[in-house]
């Protein structure tokens, strides 16, 4: 999310008004058998047809997996972007998601001790959940704070969802996520920048995470930074 706030804010879209694709792979947990893996792929910009850049569209493909579960979504992003001055670089954005997402489990890399556990599926098994996000996003040329509620369909699923080919898997069945954060920009001279930023997380079922984030950007070219991940 650092340098592609689309994956947690649907208001995001249109934000850097030229088309920009971003592609992030991680690997956690190397060494690990069934260590968690992420991929993803990522385009948006700004619709010039729209009045004053207003309109901006997204798509995103995410991909995660984590033992012999996996998931992958896919999402299209609409953002209307309300200039706030003449220059058009403060804006109110407001926007929406929709998509689905196919949850799967593999019952071959599971370990067992009973032979023909009916709550094991034989092979592959998996199905597709419809699901939408809502964001709004505020951004001025040296500031920005946006907040984001993902899952939203995940109030309203029961589950019935999670029962596919005779199994049911609702521990993997998602919550609804609370994504809020705010950053700034400061000129350290001619040729340092500094952009410190804060991002919360709330699944409103364990505990509330906080990512404290500072980034350098030097001579416009080279980012360097870190990042440090608590519960609070």
């Amino acid at each position: 999310y650092a340098f592609n706030m689309l994956a947690v804010n649907p208001a995001y879209a249109g934000y850097k008004e030229d088309i920009f694709a971003n592609a992030i792979y991680r690997k956690q947990w190397v060494d690990f058998p069934g260590g968690p893996q992420t991929g993803g792929i990522s385009i948006d910009g700004a619709l010039n047809a729209s009045r004053d850049n207003r309109v901006g569209l997204g798509f995103q493909v995410m991909y995660d997996k984590l033992g012999p579960q996996d998931a992958t979504s896919i999402y299209g992003m609409y953002s209307y972007r309300i200039p706030l001055n003449e220059d058009g670089d403060r804006r109110l954005c407001i926007g929406v998601g929709a998509g689905a997402t196919q949850y799967g489990i593999d019952g071959n890399a599971l370990k067992y001790i009973d032979d023909n556990d009916m709550a094991i599926p034989m092979g592959r098994a998996s199905t597709w959940i419809p699901d939408a996000r809502f964001g709004i996003y505020y951004y001025t040329s040296k500031f920005y704070a946006g907040a984001s509620v993902m899952d939203l369909f995940s109030l309203y699923t029961d589950a019935t969802r999670y029962y596919w080919k005779g199994y049911q898997y609702k521990t993997i069945r998602k919550t609804q996520h609370l994504y809020v954060n705010v950053g700034a920009m400061f000129d350290l001279s001619e040729q340092v920048k500094f952009k410190p930023s804060l991002l919360v997380k709330e699944d409103f079922k364990g505990p509330t995470n906080l990512d404290i984030t500072a980034m350098f950007l030097i001579a416009d070219k080279l980012w360097a930074g870190a990042s440090y991940r608590t519960g609070v």
